[in-house]
């Protein structure tokens, strides 16, 4: 649909005829919204958000009413990885930097902004070193410009990566 200031929605059903996606795109046709459901239950599955220097933040809603936000800068790289328990309290965070020759570090912290771990990655997503609980923190789960329609649902069924990188804490 094209509204009248010339920003657009767009929606997506299942066969069954159940809202499967909707996404909005400003008046330059950037995407800004992007709403995906269960098309049985009607139950809002995922929300992402788009930034203008093409960023995005994924806001996962699990079917034990916890949530994960995932933050990527404009570049596609993960930032930032959120989980909440089912009243939306923090429960852990996991912060990313990545360096100049291609490698990245991971830091996970407790609900209070302690930290329970931390990783350093090569170029080649090897482990040089970690410290603190036993976790995995490999990457390479990326999205693209934030041009095209991205599908983060994957997140919350590659249980080695949504379950909190596999934390234990």
């Amino acid at each position: 649909m094209i509204n009248a200031d010339n920003s657009q929605t767009a929606t997506v059903y299942n066969g069954s005829g159940h809202e499967t996606e909707y996404t909005k795109f400003n008046t330059s046709g950037q995407k800004t919204d992007d709403y995906f459901f269960d098309g049985s239950t009607g139950r809002e599955t995922e929300y992402d958000q788009y930034g203008n220097n093409g960023s995005m933040t994924a806001h996962l809603f699990n079917s034990n009413n916890t949530q994960n936000a995932i933050i990527f800068n404009g570049n596609g790289q993960e930032m930032e990885y959120d989980s909440f328990d089912s009243s939306g309290k923090l429960t852990s965070f996991t912060q990313f930097t990545y360096g100049a020759g291609g490698g990245y570090n991971a830091v996970a912290y407790g609900p209070t902004g302690y930290e329970t771990g931390w990783a350093d990655y090569g170029s080649n997503n090897m482990l040089i070193s970690s410290g603190g609980g036993q976790y995995n923190f490999t990457l390479g789960d990326e999205y693209g410009s934030g041009s095209d329609d991205f599908d983060f649902g994957w997140f919350e069924q590659d249980m080695g990566y949504s379950a909190n990188f596999g934390f234990s804490f």
